[in-house]
Formats: structure tokens, C-alpha cells, sequence
């Protein structure tokens, strides 16, 4: 179990800085074409994204720790965890749109982006494996 926690936590810690490589040449052409205020936008997205999957990684190594031997308690952390992710990501987006002042177009974009990047790497690992 222990083993396949870690290989997971070593995936998604690779899944990071696919994320932050992507949202760094993103950006970069972003700045080149448009201006800055559409790049920062885009990188906030970015990072929000990279700030979901932290969190992933950290409830990972936190189930590691548990060893819960009971179901419902495996559940009850799933639906706390997809809660507060849920609910940083929209504080964070909230942030970034308001007192902030990006652009919310750009923001989505950097944001989507970034979560694309987590699903395609995910698929991508699976066809690997098999």
C-alpha cells in the first residue's frame, strides 16, 4: 500500500511541474502577443490549478498516515477533501477576479489550461501502463 502511495505521490509531484513548466511557456507567449495584465491572469489560473493538485498530494500523503481500516472513514476524507478543494479553488478564483483585478477570461483559460494538464497526464500514465 505504502509503495503505491508513493509511486502515486511521485506522479503527481511530476504532474506539478508539468503544470508549471506549461503555465510558464503559456505565459511567456501570452506576454509576447498580448499584454501583461492577460499574462498574469493566465499564471494566477495556473497557479490555482497547481494549488488543487498540492492539495491532492497532501490528502494522498495524509490517507498514507491514516490507515483507516474502516470505509466510511476513506469516504468521509474524500468528500472533505473534494470540499475544501472545492472550495479554495473558488476563493482563489474569487480573489483573482475581484480585489485583484485580472482579466476572468484569462484567469479561466490559465486555470483550465492547468487542470487539462493534470487529466491528459493522468490519461497519458494510464496508456503507459498498459
Amino acid at each position: 500500500m505504502i509503495c503505491c502511495v508513493e509511486r502515486h505521490q511521485k506522479a503527481i509531484c511530476k504532474i506539478i511541474l508539468q503544470q508549471a513548466l506549461l503555465g510558464i511557456i503559456t505565459t511567456t507567449i501570452v506576454f509576447s502577443e498580448y499584454d501583461s495584465g492577460i499574462a498574469k491572469s493566465v499564471i494566477f489560473g495556473f497557479v490555482v490549478a497547481i494549488v488543487n493538485t498540492v492539495m491532492i498530494l497532501w490528502r494522498m500523503w495524509q490517507s498514507e498516515r491514516a490507515h483507516h481500516n474502516d470505509a466510511n472513514k476513506y469516504l468521509r476524507m474524500f468528500y472533505r477533501s473534494s470540499f475544501e478543494r472545492l472550495l479554495i479553488v473558488a476563493m482563489l478564483i474569487a480573489i483573482g477576479m475581484g480585489p485583484a483585478g485580472l482579466k476572468p477570461v484569462a484567469l479561466l483559460i490559465g486555470f483550465a489550461l492547468g487542470q487539462l494538464t493534470l487529466i491528459v497526464s493522468q490519461i497519458m500514465r494510464g496508456i503507459k501502463s498498459n
